[in-house]
């Protein structure tokens, strides 16, 4: 996930990319994020970005209200936008550009920290994996996906129509796809949450009937995982 924060304060840019800098630390989650003074500096650069952190009022030029118009007129919903201001009154307005949260400063990292989780969870549906199959280069929804195999140096992803196989570790898939709703209940075995329909400590049902082995001391975290994921989905 690539992250953009815009504020002409530097010691806002400061603290957010801080709290960013603990985020990642704690989720252990790919995420590189640049700060920008001025709206300027990152209007031609919208396209490298996954969600927006703005400040509302800036004191030249384009404010944050315009430059995330500006974003949802040239990419829809496929941006996340979070507002960042020391000003409340500008909450109604926020709504026009379906903003994704508005932060108040001082800023608070457990808001930081929440924005981020929902914005993860919310945008899980759309979110792609690339995979390299047979030399080539393919993008897998991971909606599609029901769970991964390790079979020695590869990695069988099973889909809801047939499989792939990709040459990657079992290990760097599960450190991307955790924060997305995956968990590795076996060390063979990595599971999207989504598709659980009931298990117990030897066994996970899928909702397209398969069964796959559960390690019984991955139990108790597969427990709280699936209660984190669903309350996120559910927020």
């Amino acid at each position: 996930m690539r992250i953009a924060v815009c504020d002409d304060d530097k010691n806002t840019l400061n603290v957010i990319a801080g709290v960013l800098e603990d985020y990642i630390q704690m989720k252990d989650i790919q995420i590189s994020y640049d700060v920008f003074l001025n709206f300027d500096e990152l209007i031609d650069r919208i396209s490298d970005y996954d969600l927006f952190f703005l400040d509302c009022k800036m004191p030249d030029g384009i404010d944050g209200l315009e430059f995330a118009r500006i974003i949802r007129r040239d990419y829809g919903e496929e941006k996340g936008i979070v507002f960042i201001t020391a000003y409340s009154d500008f909450v109604y307005e926020a709504f026009e550009v379906r903003t994704h949260r508005y932060l108040l400063k001082p800023i608070q990292s457990e808001k930081v920290f929440e924005a981020l989780d929902n914005f993860v969870a919310t945008n899980y549906a759309g979110r792609k994996l690339l995979v390299k199959i047979d030399g080539r280069n393919d993008i897998i929804s991971l909606k599609d996906v029901y769970y991964m195999e390790v079979s020695r140096k590869d990695v069988y992803i099973y889909l809801n129509k047939g499989y792939v196989v990709c040459h990657r570790t079992i290990s760097s898939l599960e450190k991307e796809l955790n924060p997305l709703g995956f968990f590795r209940i076996h060390r063979s075995y990595l599971v999207n949450v989504d598709k659980v329909k009931s298990f117990d400590k030897r066994i996970v049902q899928l909702d397209n009937g398969e069964k796959i082995f559960m390690s019984p001391q991955k139990y108790n975290d597969f427990c709280e995982h699936y209660l984190k994921w669903i309350n996120k989905r559910n927020d």
